[in-house]
This record gives structure tokens, sequence and C-alpha cells, in this order.
């Protein structure tokens, strides 16, 4: 095992203020979305605030007006979304597994003893995904064309197998039940040996066998910017392919997926531009779903039938979310102050009737739903925010029922993202300053000028905030039971770095001192037992790499330094 340095740093409160710049270059502004399961890209990873001087410089579809491209239905900016910075390392119920590019190596690490392994690899490792509910991971090495399993649910070293691929790919998906993986070339990157649209499946062995693969390189069209898996009953059935103009349908009910999948045109509205769509799916695959930012049209994939349909919204849509279990889709449509729900699958042929819900004036961009249903509704819900415009207005959509429940004076300053914890009781909303605020209160203007976030308690609708001063938002985790969480904040300028702990049930934050600027925080899974103590981690920029293990009942830090971790985590 390769020597590396272990810190115990005891838990330090700082004053979190500062004068410089908030974020580095892969800073995490949240938005609603985070990558869907089994998505290729973030689901709004084109909805970003885009500069330009131009009509030509915007995406197709949109406008430039005061040097930014925005909406011809209500002439505001795309909604800012979640950027995806980087591949994520992963987390399982008993390790984190980040990649070492430079090194060609992942390191594992022992989330409750810090105990590090170094597992070499070679080549230029990636990206990485997680088994679910098992210590097993699998890494996609672009430097050697090939996928890497590594398996530690044994005790002692991690086993290590190589899957050869016989081109480079850019992204790695794995199937839910571990059964198939899948490659692909990032849409914006010249594809390897010029060959357009090839989508590599490997067929895996199953969880607690010896592990083994078989790759099938299979033509899926013009510029793939989406990989989902259609599952049913759990089983792996096959893999969906959206490419720039077309979705191919890839059979992995099989040994062997047949040669040359069916393929499917997609509209117009869809496929103009990458940069003016965004993709989601069911989370079985069932359901395929492409929004234009730039038109009115619902693009609905369905994959059992492998057909593509149409359907017209009122307005353009904003944001599109499927609620996690799958029963319903939610469009925002923000210039006619308005959400249509569409159950799934019903609404989603001809003859369905979605719902459509005024949101009284206000004009929501984004919608952030919960990972579980409401325990006051017992049904599936949400918080409707936007970014694109000066408001402080939240409002919760609960999708059962069809009803909206606005929080018009809940919060102090401007929304930036929102996050709703994993119990379903209680939201992190982070906030951006405001320029130009209309006080004359010295007070008031300072805390619209500042960083922060505010803590949201949903049985009450009563907010907490936590002014940050130029220190931004990094990102932030939930604990896997909620009640908890961590945010992660950042000063460059002032070089101030610190990583708040938040008490949910009393909205108190307790401040902690980072020793170097984090990237990226996520919770490490509880499947150890109920009794374990929630852990978030924090990866951080310093030599050699860093990570961070906070433990939200105790509030102290333990961190590990001496490798590097220049990706993202993913839990």
């Amino acid at each position: 095992m390769k020597a590396m340095r272990l810190e115990r740093i005891a838990a330090v409160a700082i004053v979190l203020g500062g004068c410089g710049s908030a974020m580095g270059p892969n800073a995490s502004l949240l938005g609603a979305d985070v990558a869907s399961g089994g998505g290729g890209m973030s689901p709004d990873a084109g909805a970003e605030a885009l500069p330009c001087t131009t009509n030509a410089q915007c995406p197709s579809g949109l406008a430039c007006q005061s040097s930014q491209c925005v909406s011809p239905a209500d002439g505001l900016p795309p909604e800012q979304q979640q950027p995806i910075s980087g591949p994520p390392p992963a987390a399982t119920p008993h390790f984190v597994f980040a990649l070492d590019p430079a090194g060609g190596q992942a390191v594992r690490v022992d989330a409750q003893t810090l105990a590090i392994e170094s597992i070499p690899l070679g080549g230029n490792p990636a990206e990485i995904a997680a088994f679910t509910n098992a210590d097993r991971v699998i890494v996609l090495n672009t430097g050697s064309d090939e996928l890497h399993l590594l398996d530690a649910t044994q005790p002692g070293p991690t086993a290590r197998t190589d899957i050869p691929l016989d081109r480079r790919q850019d992204h790695l998906r794995l199937a839910p039940d571990g059964s198939w993986a899948a490659a692909f070339t990032d849409p914006n990157n010249v594809p390897d040996q010029g060959a357009e649209g090839i989508v590599t499946v490997v067929r895996l062995a199953a969880p607690g066998s010896a592990p083994a693969g078989v790759p099938f390189d299979r033509a899926a069209g013009f510029r793939v910017s989406d990989v989902f898996f259609r599952t049913a009953g759990g089983v792996t059935k096959g893999a969906i392919a959206v490419a720039l103009d077309s979705v191919s349908f890839i059979d992995l009910s099989n040994p062997k997926p047949p040669g040359l999948p069916p393929r499917q045109a997609l509209p117009a509205s869809a496929s103009a531009d990458l940069a003016s769509r965004a993709v989601v799916a069911t989370p079985d695959g069932a359901f395929v779903l492409v929004r234009s930012f730039t038109a009115n049209d619902l693009t609905i994939i369905d994959v059992d039938s492998q057909t593509v349909s149409t359907l017209a919204l009122p307005d353009i849509a904003t944001d599109l979310e499927i609620e996690p279990g799958g029963t319903a889709a939610v469009a925002v449509l923000r210039a006619t102050a308005q959400v249509e729900l569409l159950r799934i699958p019903q609404d989603l042929r001809p003859s369905g009737a979605p719902q459509l819900l005024s949101l009284g004036g206000f004009n929501a961009g984004q919608i952030a739903l919960s990972p579980v249903s409401g325990p006051m509704t017992g049904g599936p819900f949400g918080l409707l925010f936007t970014n694109a415009s000066p408001t402080m207005e939240i409002a919760r959509l609960d999708i059962a029922g069809g009803t909206v429940t606005p929080y018009p004076d809940a919060l102090q300053k401007l929304v930036q993202g929102a996050g709703i914890s994993p119990d379903g009781r209680s939201a992190v909303i982070v906030h951006r300053p405001d320029p130009n605020p209309a006080t004359t209160d010295p007070y008031a203007r300072q805390v619209a000028l500042d960083q922060g976030y505010s803590m949201f308690d949903l049985a009450t609708a009563v907010a907490q905030l936590k002014r940050t001063g130029d220190v931004a938002v990094q990102g932030f985790a939930f604990a896997p039971a909620g009640g908890a969480a961590a945010v992660a904040l950042r000063d460059d300028a002032a070089q101030q770095y610190g990583v708040d702990i938040l008490d949910l049930r009393t909205l108190v934050a307790t401040s902690l001192g980072l020793a170097s600027p984090p990237e990226f925080v996520g919770a490490i899974p509880q499947a150890s037992g109920a009794q374990a103590a929630p852990l978030v981690w924090v990866t951080q920029v310093a030599p050699g790499g860093r990570i961070s293990f906070v433990d939200l009942d105790s509030q102290s830090i333990q961190t590990v330094t001496g490798f590097e971790l220049n990706s993202r985590i993913q839990n």
C-alpha cells in the first residue's frame, strides 16, 4: 500500500467573510437538476447563462439581447442549472473510490477507518460508477481503452478485472442491476477512429460471481448525448441511445445484442441543437422525454413500442422533471406562470389529459423534486423557483393532488438553487447576491449583496438565513436519513474555506474550517447499519489531493491527504 499522510483536524469555528471571488473553475452552482439515472449528461447541461454579441452565437431559437441569449417566450435567459464539471468518483456502502488520472490509479478510502489502498490502473482513468448496494465499482480508462472492475466485497486488497475495448470512449453508464455497462463518446469530442455514434455495451457478470466482460460496439446515430437503461422487474432489458437527430434501441435481453439496433428519427424541435434541449427518462427507462428550450414541443420516446411522438405544451418548458417514482412528469412554463402535470403513461398518449396549473403570477422556471413522498401529503412533491429573474419567491407543488402552495415571503434573498432532504421534511435553498438591491436600509442592502443559503422547514414553511459574505456555496449534501446536511463554502481570493454542518430540525448551522478549497461534497450511504454516524465527504484542492470526512453527529472532521482527487464523487 502506498504510504499516505493521515491528518485528524479538530473542529474549529471560522468567520466566513472575505472580499474575494467566490468560486473556482469546478464550482457547482446548484439548480434543480442532477444527472438523471442512467443519463449521459446533466438533463440541463446546456441551460446556463450564455453571453453573446449576435444571434448567431446563441443556441438555435434563442435571441441575443443585452449581451445574453434569451428565450423568445419571455425575453429572459435560460434557467441556470447545475453544471457537470467532471466525471464522478463513487461512494459505496463502506468506501469512497477516487480516481488519480495523473498517477494512473484508483484510491480506495475506508469511510470509517480512513485506511487507504492504492489500486494501480495505468493509462488515464476518467470515469467511475458504483454498483448498487455493493462495494464494487467500474472504471472507464480513456488512456488504455479499457474498463476496470474493482471488487472490494471481500476482506483484503481490492480485486481487479480488466475488460479491453477496441476504441476510446469518454462516458460510462452502469445498469441499475450491474449486468451491463455502456460507454460512448462525448458529443462535443472528435470520436476515436472517426467513427461517429458508436456505443459500446459490455455484458458484465452477475454480482457476486467472478467478474468478466464481453464488449459489443453498436452504431447509434450521430453525436450520442444520452444513454439510459430499460429495466423491468429489476432486470436490464435494453439500452436507449439518444443522438442529435435520432434514438436507437439496443436489445440487451440476450447475451449478444442484435447487430444493428432499430433507430427512429427525432422531430426538428428536439434535434435542432444539442445546446437547446434537455433529455430525461423514467427510472425504469420505459419513457424518454426531450424538451426544447426554444419550442413548446415535448418529444416522447416510448421505448417498448420504439415510437417517437410529440406533445404540444401551452408554452416553452423552462424545466422538465420526472418524479422519482416515475408516475408523473412536471413541465415548468415560466412565461405563462404555469406548470403542466403529465401522468405517466396515460398523459403521454394522444388521448391523455395533462393537468395545467396556474402559479398565480409567480413565473417559476424550475422545480426541485423531493426524493421521497411528502410526510404530510403522502405523495410526490417539489419546490418551484427561478434564478432568471430577481425574485425571492418559492412555491410547493404537490403532484398527486395538483395543488400549489405559494411561499412569497419566506425567504430574504434571491434564489440560485434548491434541494430537498432524503426524508422530505427540509430543504436547503442556495442564494445569489442581488447586485442592485432596491433598499436604502444599510443592513438590508448588505444582506442582499451577500452570498448565503437558507434552511427551510417544509412542515411549518419557516426559513432560516445563513449569510456567508463573499464566500459562496460550493455544494451541499444531506445526511442519508435526513435531519442534517453539510454545505461546502469557498472564497479563493480571501482564502477562506469551510464546511457548515446544518441541524435541519433546529435550523441551526455550525461552521467548521477547511485547510484548502473544497471541490465537491456528498454523503456516504448508511448501508452498514442505522446506528452508524452520518458521514459527508468533501474533496479539496491540495497538492497530491485531499478528502475530508465530516461526522454530522459529533461535528468533527478527519482528513486524508496525499493523492489527487480531480473528479467528482457520486452517491
